[in-house]
């Protein structure tokens, strides 16, 4: 803690504790914890050299609560994650002049950054410096991003994700004076997300050359501010149909979202979605701020079409949200999907059958689902003791690494009941290892 005049045997004791720090999450706007203007004046007074030398990675989600003072007594040229969000007109200068002082230090350790809110043309042209960049987020910056700007992305040549907001941008965004150099461009490319209308998001992927293999793609549809285009259905199913057909084998990640403003959801039609089961080797599918409704057989096609899944996540709204999937599901992706890690999904507790001990077996140990994280949604609400003993038997059978449950969409609902069931979990697994160990020691005897 630095407080008062500061000894040098005082600035001796903070770098010794300073110099272990690999992370910085600057507090919020809101938190009273945040550091006061006329101390960062007071620090960049007693020391000129960066607070924290050995920082990785730097994050402020809202720099606004920055103040007019963005100062680099925290960046230091190894920095190798910058995250600044919640950029106004008010913090453009700031900004850019931080921006500036690394593009001028070269930073070479610089591998990621992510910027939302309004850059001018000049802030964003030091953005533009970072080559060595493996990932770059640019949201919510409007007209800035034309086509000059998509030109100076797609020639860095180590960028393998890239998040873009082009929703608002430039009219002339794919307008070139030449053929478009998007075609030879963007050769290292692995992950991007685009937020825009889907046709939009279309266009922009077929602007990409054949050399292009993408393995992740985040489709972020406009918020409800946004008026719908009356044909929006049909343009999602051109631009599925399109992904499908250009990047069968290796896409491995489906994301879809939209931003979101008021909460008004939107209804998307299970046809839009299952083309997608086609994909063989999809390790991540995740559905957000949307109405959608699985059936236990469109889970069942998705698990067996994807034996290689390690994260889903089905989208649940309380009140609102279609109906619930049965428990079934679980074993249904127990059994196919052994790689599953994190897992997001409504199910109904409601009717849960009493555990049948022959309908799941695992005789190859490496067979058993890898699952960790566990989030089920539902409005129901756990009932006696009994009710909770069965789920936890059931989950105690499904997912043996099992390490995290909760409920997702808690809406001031009570999640005492889940820890309970994670509780018996825990005392199943304890009972366990006492027995292996006094079969052990009965076996040694």
């Amino acid at each position: 803690m630095i407080i008062g005049r500061i000894s040098d045997m005082e600035w001796e004791r903070f770098f010794y504790y300073a110099r272990r720090v690999k992370e910085f999450i600057y507090p919020t706007y809101a938190d009273d914890n945040r550091i006061l203007d006329h101390a960062k004046l007071r620090l960049a007074q007693l020391w000129t050299t960066p607070l924290l030398p050995t920082l990785k990675k730097y994050t402020c989600y809202d720099v606004r609560s920055l103040g007019p003072f963005i100062h680099s007594l925290f960046i230091p040229s190894c920095l190798e994650s910058l995250t600044l969000g919640m950029v106004t007109d008010a913090q453009d200068l700031s900004v850019g002049t931080l921006l500036s002082i690394l593009a001028d230090e070269a930073s070479p350790d610089l591998r990621a950054l992510s910027i939302s809110g309004t850059l001018s043309s000049s802030s964003l042209s030091y953005v533009l410096e970072f080559q060595e960049l493996k990932s770059l987020t640019l949201i919510s910056m409007g007209d800035i991003i034309d086509s000059y700007v998509l030109t100076i992305l797609s020639e860095m040549e180590k960028l393998e994700r890239l998040v873009i907001d082009i929703h608002n941008a430039s009219p002339s965004l794919f307008t070139f004076q030449v053929a478009s150099p998007l075609t030879n461009g963007f050769k290292t490319l692995k992950t991007l997300h685009v937020h825009a209308t889907h046709a939009t998001t279309e266009l922009f992927l077929t602007q990409l050359g054949r050399h292009v293999q993408m393995e992740g793609l985040g489709f972020i549809f406009p918020s409800s501010n946004t008026p719908l285009p009356v044909n929006w259905e049909s343009e999602f199913e051109s631009l599925v149909s399109m992904v499908i057909d250009r990047w069968p084998s290796s896409l491995k990640k489906i994301i879809i979202d939209r931003e979101w403003s008021s909460f008004v959801l939107l209804s998307l039609p299970t046809r839009i979605i299952t083309p997608f089961f086609c994909l063989p080797n999809m390790e991540h599918f995740s559905i957000s701020e949307f109405l959608i409704s699985f059936s236990d057989e469109d889970i069942e096609n998705m698990a067996n079409s994807w034996p290689c899944l390690k994260r889903l996540c089905i989208p649940y709204h309380v009140h609102v949200s279609p109906q619930q999937l049965s428990v079934d599901t679980l074993y249904t992706l127990a059994k196919n999907c052994p790689k599953l890690e994190h897992l997001e999904i409504p199910i109904d507790i409601k009717h849960v059958p009493p555990l049948d001990l022959s309908t799941l077996e695992f005789p190859d140990p490496s067979h058993t689902p890898a699952l960790h994280t566990l989030y089920i949604a539902n409005d129901n609400h756990l009932m006696g003791t009994q009710d909770l003993l069965l789920i936890a038997r059931h989950l105690d059978r499904l997912f043996p690494h099992l390490r995290k449950l909760g409920r997702l969409r808690l809406d001031n609902a009570d999640l005492g009941p889940w820890d309970k069931v994670f509780a018996m979990i825990e005392a199943f697994r304890a009972v366990r290892m006492d027995s292996l160990i006094a079969d052990g020691r009965r076996r040694n005897h």
